[in-house]
């Protein structure tokens, strides 16, 4: 939903569910859908390696705002020795709410839909079954606080399929 403080301004070069975001939303809204995307690259290397590594601390404490979740999770996986090997493949990005203050904070949330088809999960060397993927939305919370220049990812929860 656009804000209130924002006017919107038509574009020609912005696609059709923008058309309501000003300028600065649009703008915050491409920051944080390329960090997010950088993110997921970042995130699909760390979980086929399956270590816990200090290189993965530092990247979580950077890039996410609730690190030690994500460093649980990786730390718990590399206690069960799993690992998850392939790349998801995102079929659209979409906003479902933008806010950003004049200093350029804010949070965004993306509708992410996504098929994890070829994604495999390796525990002890063996894959384990999954089931047939179908694409799900995932509801992603990224969040900017001053004085970082950068997008943080908050939340992601897993939601229906799209």
């Amino acid at each position: 939903m656009p804000s209130a403080a924002g006017t919107p301004s038509p574009t020609t070069s912005s696609p059709a569910y923008l058309a309501g975001y000003s300028a600065r939303e649009r703008k915050a809204y491409a920051a944080a859908v390329d960090s997010y995307e950088s993110f997921s690259r970042t995130q699909e290397v760390l979980l086929a390696k399956g270590k816990a590594t200090s290189r993965a601390r530092t990247f979580y404490k950077k890039y996410t705002a609730d690190w030690r979740s994500y460093w649980a999770r990786l730390d718990q996986r590399q206690q069960a020795h799993l690992r998850v090997v392939g790349r998801s493949r995102t079929i659209s990005i979409r906003p479902g709410k933008v806010g950003v203050a004049p200093d350029g904070s804010g949070a965004i949330t993306l509708r992410v839909c996504g098929v994890a088809r070829g994604v495999k999960v390796i525990q002890h060397g063996t894959p384990v079954p999954q089931p047939t993927a179908t694409p799900h939305l995932v509801k992603v919370v990224m969040v900017r606080t001053p004085p970082e220049s950068w997008w943080r990812v908050f939340r992601e929860r897993l939601g229906t399929t799209c």
